[in-house]
């Protein structure tokens, strides 16, 4: 234990109260916030099931489920969402405005759902395009996925990422929140392939994400070309191809500020590093808020209550002539 001890204090002495403020500060209300905007989206695509298509909907929830973790029902008619902030709520938090000292059996216990729920939140950034691609450029395909097989892109991520925690727990690879520095991180891990692997992923499937976003904005105009004002139904696909162009554009940028050292400075680095992590949380609720006129309303209307039990308040800011797809401004 001395010999980890030291390597989590890296020649850091560990964090005064104003570093504990510092870090803490922001992260509790960037988990508040990034709670609050997930959940209420969920709630509001899950009562108002016509404000998107089916599909997309299923997209959608995974995502949510990916920022913050998996479902939990507490009474009959409310489903709330915890997970991937349990890491925020249950170890980065305590640890930091308090100073707890947990053993590091529960350091890894608490930190480990991060890299799983991160790990299925790229992932299924990269299926949503994938599904978006087929639509454009395999229409038949697409359409068999989403007959009888209409879920096997949806959990896809969620196989994925847990084959590679699982393996990579398998094999002592252990992500931990390190107490002294204020951040998670593998670095005193027997870990000689995963961090790098988690690292290139994270920055190159993004780029293969924006080819195919690329090939999907040339099959469109191509065919805006070739087939003029008769392409108009597809200016709602268009515009859910740009909502998640612009949640990846987010999320890369996340991932660089993550993955790159900006300052030698230890506790601003952990700032930026666990800042970074939130933006991907909030790219999928944001977007969808700015894009689609339904959710925003819902979600004014909720807000003015501050209580998203009252299903009704959905049901009467659902009157109007408002047309049921993701992508209405």
């Amino acid at each position: 234990m001395p010999e980890l001890e030291t390597c989590l204090r890296g020649g850091f002495q560990g964090p005064s109260f104003a570093n504990r403020l510092t870090v803490g500060i922001p992260m509790a209300v960037f988990t508040a916030v990034g709670l609050q905007f997930n959940i209420v989206l969920w709630r509001i695509i899950t009562i108002q099931k016509d404000v998107i298509e089916s599909n997309f909907r299923r997209h959608v929830i995974s995502l949510i489920g990916a920022n913050v973790g998996g479902y939990h029902i507490f009474v009959k008619k409310f489903t709330t969402i915890t997970g991937f902030n349990l890491t925020a709520i249950f170890s980065l938090l305590p640890i930091t405005f308090f100073g707890l000292s947990y053993p590091d059996w529960m350091l890894i216990a608490t930190s480990t759902p991060d890299s799983f729920f991160y790990l299925v939140h790229l992932y299924t950034n990269f299926t949503v395009t994938l599904d978006r691609f087929l639509l454009f450029a395999a229409p038949s395909v697409y359409e068999h996925l989403n007959g009888r097989n209409h879920f096997a892109l949806v959990l896809l991520p969620w196989l994925v990422a847990g084959w590679v925690i699982g393996h990579s727990t398998f094999l002592g690879c252990y992500k931990r929140f390190n107490a002294y520095q204020l951040r998670f991180q593998f670095d005193c891990a027997d870990c000689p392939f995963y961090p790098s692997f988690n690292s290139y992923v994270s920055l190159y499937l993004p780029v293969a994400i924006f080819a195919l976003y690329f090939v999907i904005f040339f099959l469109i105009f191509r065919k805006k070309i070739t087939m003029g004002s008769k392409l108009s139904l597809k200016n709602r696909d268009f515009a859910i191809v740009l909502q998640f162009l612009i949640m990846f554009l987010i999320q890369l940028a996340g991932n660089l500020f993550f993955y790159l050292n900006f300052s030698s400075d230890v506790i601003l680095e952990s700032v930026i590093r666990l800042s970074a992590s939130c933006w991907t949380s909030y790219s999928n609720p944001i977007v969808m808020f700015v894009f689609n006129n339904r959710i925003r309303r819902s979600y004014l209307a909720w807000g003015r209550k501050l209580w998203i039990f009252k299903r009704h308040l959905l049901d009467n800011c659902n009157t109007g002539s408002v047309r049921a797809i993701s992508t209405t401004v």
